[in-house]
């Protein structure tokens, strides 16, 4: 499962535990405009009463780390960047000498991602961790009741609390610098105190009160209110040597007065990817189901939609391309998502590439929900597609289930301008499928464009600046000028009629956040092409930033740490430690059953160039079928020939294995395959006995916590299956589940009169309750139609009670869909006004229409909510 921010404990087998325990929490922040710097010190105890192998992972979004160091009982890293090559000598002959040592390298992909393991930590043992890093991306605009701008900033994320153990002190100092006089400052999570020597107009300085208890759980979020108009954007600079760089911030309102659609737009392409991997069976792909159910009611009249399910394979709705949202093709959607099942592995690439890499609809943007719960073997390569076909298409991604990748599901809603949500089993499903849909679903503002007054900057990134923007999306734009000739205001306009004044706030602090993260911002596009490599290394170099050239090398010190910054965009860290001990007693088992199968290596196997190994191929080193996790190449240095690391991981223990080798020299590739079996018997600890296709039955090795699994559904009544992967000399167990029920074929028909009622008529996917009947019978138009089925979901007897009670002023309409959708409108105000946040797009299609068709008759509507109450 993917964790948060913290420290934890390794299993055995591989992968990660419990969290240790986190005694305090200090974060020392400073937010100028949008441009955010945090500090943030951690410290842990192992208070489990025995040693404890721990990794630490940060998770953040588009965060650039310029400072990471550790203690553990003394043993104290501190990191340095370097260019590739002398960074890999560098990590090389620490390990070479028994020096504990982390390289660092760049995952121009992974962007929220840094995990460092740090060895043994005893009993009572203290680990304190000092992360400091600089965002962009912790800002969101809003308006307060007040009409000035409202900002949130997210200073700090998210950091579990250990089950059982006395919650964490939370220690915060905050510094704010706005270009506005600053009215308030506010936070929904956390108490502020004040100084008030300390303060101006335009700063605040101040701190969260100390606390203990389940506030330290969530992120830490602030609100600043400032003498400003909605939607001001924000432009704070630094003046630092012989260069002033500028960061510009805003957000384009959802609505105004050039758009007749008001907050949501319906000249949209939606497609909805669902995962139907075997992983997904039960009450996953429930949830999944729910959730495409109630985005099909959701979506606007006029929109182009689909709908593809995948796992090893894929399937479309409508293999042509997407269609017109109307009754027919909602029924079809419906139904197809009914029948949803097991379709194998998660192959999520082969349908991304199949619908953005499609053609395009004129005019509409494409926005594209992805409904998945595990992880992918190519998770950088899907990544890196989405990032490059960005451009006009966004990701709303939705981390099914408790175990979903959040590397994954955050960063492709990141690079593509989306959001993110996560629904675990316990979780409803309703709020987060409406907020991602009205995000989905707001404007897009085009001619845009940014004037700088008095001075024209020398650099702006990005370059060229996008020709739109969506709405309620915060877009950052970077610009250098020199230092006695820089812009002091100036004005974004957008959609022909939105002008947006802004002043600019220069400071003379050296170092500060906005030149770090304007050189961050100007590599991510530098690296698009390698004729630009001496401006990357120059840029990264000067701003202690991991590039595609440079790395960040820690090696074990003695004394107190030196001031080091070390920045790291995007990066994974693995850390080795000499000495390290091994999960014995599941790695002999291993050791022992793998021995039977090491005269297949030889037929499963073949060889290929060191220098074309990449992430996620599988690999024999040292006479084991590896996966590999992270590859480093280095040009010809003082070792002699160009070199290239390698680290894998073996899927049977979790045991890390390393090579060093010439780019030229060869390496053996281990084939892989599936294996699918009928759980037979689990008697003997450590191995469960199946039974393949053909009758024949073997012994295979399980982790403890799988043994215990296949003894818990042995007992039960159904069918269990086990999936393993095959590798050369192993086999190992991925899935002990519950045997899928064969899905049977069927081809999707336009509803016909024989079907028209089981297309009408509410599925258990949609529940029993008259709310949910209600909101299923909404036609994709908006309108409800005077049905038998809706008098019993407003309370009525039948449709003739319902028409009789219209007021005369509707009798031209012969077909009683006005008076039908007034009636349900009142009914869901009256009844589930809770529920809104369900209902509010089915509210806002059925205004639209009636706006469109019975604008003369909206009076009626105090007349429908009388009717309402008396069915009461």
């Amino acid at each position: 499962m993917q964790r948060g921010t913290g420290l934890f404990a390794t299993r055995k087998h591989g992968g990660e535990g419990e969290a240790v325990q986190l005694v305090t929490e200090r974060v020392a922040a400073r937010v100028r405009g949008c441009a955010c710097e945090v500090c943030l010190e951690q410290r842990f105890t192992n208070t489990s009463g025995a040693p404890v192998e721990v990794v630490y992972r940060w998770h953040h979004a588009n965060a650039s780390v310029v400072r990471f160091e550790v203690d553990v009982d003394g043993r104290r890293l501190v990191g340095k960047l370097k260019e590739n090559e002398t960074a890999i000598n560098n990590y090389d002959d620490a390990l070479a000498s028994s020096t504990c040592a982390a390289l660092v390298e760049q995952d121009p992909l992974i962007s929220e991602l840094l995990r460092v393991s740090l060895g043994n930590l005893r009993p009572e043992g203290d680990c304190t961790v000092i992360l400091s890093y600089v965002t962009s991306d912790a800002c969101s605009f809003g308006t307060s009741s007040a009409g000035n701008l409202l900002l949130d900033c997210c200073i700090a994320p998210a950091t579990p609390a250990t089950q059982g153990q006395e919650p964490p002190l939370v220690e915060v100092n905050l510094i704010v610098e706005m270009p506005y006089t600053v009215l308030s400052i506010t936070s929904p999570t956390h108490q502020l105190l004040s100084d008030k020597q300390e303060c101006s107009e335009k700063r605040w300085n101040g701190k969260f009160a100390p606390s203990r208890g389940d506030q330290n759980i969530t992120p830490i979020h602030v609100h600043v209110e400032l003498a400003c108009p909605p939607h001001t954007p924000l432009a704070v600079g630094e003046l630092v040597d012989d260069l002033a760089t500028v960061m510009l911030s805003f957000s384009l309102p959802t609505s105004d007065a050039c758009s007749e659609l008001g907050e949501f737009d319906n000249n949209n392409e939606i497609v909805c990817l669902i995962d139907q991997s075997g992983s997904m069976v039960g009450s996953r792909m429930m949830k999944a189901k729910r959730a495409l159910q109630l985005l099909l009611s959701s979506l606007p009249a006029g929109t182009f939609f689909n709908v593809v399910g995948f796992g090893t394979g894929q399937k479309l709705l409508f293999p042509q391309g997407s269609v017109s949202y109307d009754d027919n093709t909602v029924a079809q959607a419906r139904d197809f998502v009914e029948q949803l099942d097991n379709m194998g592995g998660t192959n999520v690439l082969t349908p991304l590439v199949k619908v953005i890499g499609g053609p395009r609809r004129e005019g509409r943007p494409r926005q594209v929900m992805l409904l998945t719960d595990g992880a992918v073997d190519n998770t950088a390569e899907v990544i890196s597609f989405a990032k490059e076909h960005s451009e006009g298409t966004r990701i709303f991604t939705f981390g099914i289930g408790a175990g979903a990748d959040k590397t994954l599901v955050r960063s492709l809603a990141s690079v593509s301008s989306g959001t993110a949500v996560f629904i675990t089993e316990e979780d409803s499903v309703e709020e987060p499928v409406i907020a991602q849909l009205r995000a989905s679903l707001c404007s897009v503002k085009h001619g845009l464009s940014v004037s700088w007054a008095q001075h024209d900057p020398l650099t702006t990134v990005p370059s060229p600046l996008p020709s739109f923007a969506y709405a309620g999306h915060v877009l950052s734009v970077f610009a250098t000028f020199p230092p006695s000739a820089f812009a002091t205001e100036g004005i974004v306009c957008a959609a022909g009629c939105l002008k947006f004044n802004f002043s600019v706030a220069i400071t003379t602090d050296a170092g500060s956040a906005v030149q770090k993260l304007s050189a961050a911002r100007r590599i991510v596009d530098l690296q698009r092409s390698d004729e630009n490599k001496a401006e990357v290394l120059r840029l990264a170099l000067a701003h202690n930033l991991v590039s595609r050239h440079t790395s960040f090398v820690a090696v074990e010190i003695d004394g107190p740490a030196e001031a080091v910054t070390a920045s790291m965009r995007t990066c994974v860290a693995r850390l080795q430690v000499p000495h390290a001990p091994a999960a014995a007693a599941y790695q002999a088992v291993h050791r022992c059953h793998r021995a039977k199968h090491v005269a297949c290596r030889d037929s499963n196997s073949s060889s290929s160039a060191v220098a074309g190994v990449r992430r996620g191929q599988y690999v024999i080193i040292n006479g084991v079928a590896c996966k590999v996790s992270d590859v480093a190449a280095s040009k010809t240095g003082k070792h002699g020939s160009a070199k290239v690391h390698i680290v894998a991981v073996d899927p049977a223990t979790g045991a890390k294995h390393t090579l060093l080798a010439p780019a030229s020299s060869a390496i053996e590739q281990a084939s892989v395959s599936e294996g699918k079996y009928l759980l037979v018997n689990a008697s003997e600890e450590g191995l469960i006995s199946v039974m393949a296709d053909d009758g024949t039955t073997k012994d295979i090795t399980v982790t403890p916590e799988q043994f215990k699994l296949a003894e818990t559904l042995l007992n039960g009544t159904d069918d269990v299956e086990v999936a393993t992967l095959i590798l050369p000399g192993t086999e190992v167990v991925t899935r002990i589940g519950p045997s899928p029920a064969p899905a049977p074929a069927q081809e999707h028909q336009p509803p016909t009169a024989a079907n028209e009622a089981v297309a009408q008529a509410p599925t258990a996917m949609h529940g029993g309750t008259p709310f949910d009947r209600l909101c299923f019978l909404q036609r994709a138009a908006g309108y409800w139609e005077p049905s038998d089925a809706l008098a019993a979901a407003v309370g009525a007897t039948s449709a003739a009670q319902l028409l009789v009670a219209a007021p005369a002023a509707l009798s031209a309409d012969e077909t009683g869909r006005t008076w039908a959708t007034l009636v349900a409108l009142a009914t869901l105000e009256l009844r589930h006004a809770a529920l809104r946040p369900q209902w509010c797009l089915l509210g806002d299609k059925a205004h639209r229409w009636l706006r469109s068709a019975a604008a003369a008759h909206l009076d009626a509507c105090s007349v429908a909510g009388a009717f309402v109450k008396s069915l009461c």
